[in-house]
C-alpha cells in the first residue's frame, strides 16, 4: 500500500508538473524520507526490539537540528514570501521546499517509531497496523493533488511535510490504542 502510494504521488507530480519543477520535488521528498526510511527498514526493528535508549548527548543533537532546520524552514518561507512574485523554480522556492522535507523527516521518523512499536511489541498488531498503513497510503496518494489545487506549487511543496504530521498522528494513535489493550 504505502509503495503504491509512493508510486502514485510520483505520477501525480509527473503529470501535474514540468520535469523541472517535478524533479525538485523528487529530490527534495527523497531527502525528507531518508532517514524514517532508514529508520524503518534499518534501525527501528532492532532499536524497539533491544529497547535501546538514546543517551543525552545524541537527544540533544537531534533537538538542535529539529529546532535549526525549523528556524530554517520558517527563513526560507519568509523570503519565499517576500518573492512571491519570482517565477518557480527558484533558489527560495528550492530551499524552502527541501528544509520544509528535512523538517518533515524528524515527524515521519517519530511515526516510523510508533508503527516499530506496535507491530513488535503487541501480539497479532500487524494486521491493525497493517491496515493503518492502507488509510496511510490512500491518505498520501490524495494529498499531492489536493494541496496543489489548494495552493498550488507552494503549498504542494509541504506534500511530504504534512505527510509526515499524519503519519505521526495516525501510527502514535494505533500505539495508544494498542497499549490499552
Amino acid at each position: 500500500s504505502i509503495i503504491f502510494s509512493s508510486l502514485a504521488w510520483r505520477l501525480i507530480i509527473y503529470y501535474l508538473f514540468d520535469k523541472t519543477l517535478a524533479a525538485i520535488y523528487f529530490s527534495a521528498f527523497a531527502i525528507g524520507s531518508f532517514p524514517g526510511s532508514a529508520f524503518n527498514i534499518a534501525i527501528g526493528p532492532t532499536y524497539i526490539k533491544e529497547n535501546i535508549n538514546l543517551n543525552k548527548v545524541i537527544k540533544r543533537i537531534i533537538l538542535i537540528l529539529f529546532f535549526s532546520t525549523l528556524l530554517g524552514a520558517i527563513v526560507a518561507l519568509y523570503f519565499l514570501l517576500q518573492n512571491n512574485d519570482a517565477l518557480i523554480p527558484n533558489n527560495y522556492f528550492i530551499i524552502y521546499t527541501i528544509l520544509f522535507s528535512i523538517l518533515g523527516s524528524f515527524f515521519m521518523t517519530y511515526g516510523m517509531y510508533f508503527r516499530q512499536k506496535s507491530i513488535q511489541l503487541f501480539n497479532k498488531s500487524e494486521n491493525k497496523v497493517f491496515l493503518v498503513d492502507v488509510i496511510y497510503g490512500i491518505f498520501l496518494t490524495l494529498l499531492c493533488p489536493l494541496l496543489f489545487f489548494i495552493g498550488g506549487e507552494h503549498l504542494t511543496s509541504l506534500t511530504f511535510f504534512f505527510g509526515s504530521l499524519f503519519a505521526l498522528l495516525i501510527y502514535k494513535n494505533i500505539n495508544l490504542k494498542l497499549n490499552k489493550l
